[in-house]
C-alpha cells in the first residue's frame, strides 16, 4: 500500500498493526475497528480513508467508556 511505504520512509517509528476493509458500511466499520481496538489497545491512530466513519468512531468511543468504567 502506499500509505505504509510513504509512512515508513518519511515516519520510521509508526507501526502498522492491521489493515481491514470495511466496504463503506458503518456496520461492519464498527465491528472490525472494535476488534482490531480490542486486539491492539494501545493504539493511538487511526486512517480512515473512506465511507464507515461513523462505526469507526462509535467502536472508538465504546472502547474508551469501558476501559475508563
Amino acid at each position: 500500500c502506499g500509505f505504509e511505504k510513504v509512512a515508513g520512509e518519511k515516519y520510521g517509528n509508526i507501526s502498522i498493526v492491521d489493515v481491514k476493509e470495511c466496504k463503506n458500511e458503518d456496520t461492519k466499520a464498527y465491528y472490525v475497528t472494535k476488534e482490531l481496538l480490542m486486539k491492539h489497545p494501545e493504539t493511538d491512530t487511526l486512517l480512515i480513508d473512506a465511507g464507515g466513519i461513523y462505526g469507526c468512531i462509535r467502536a472508538v468511543r465504546d472502547c474508551e467508556e469501558k476501559s475508563v468504567n
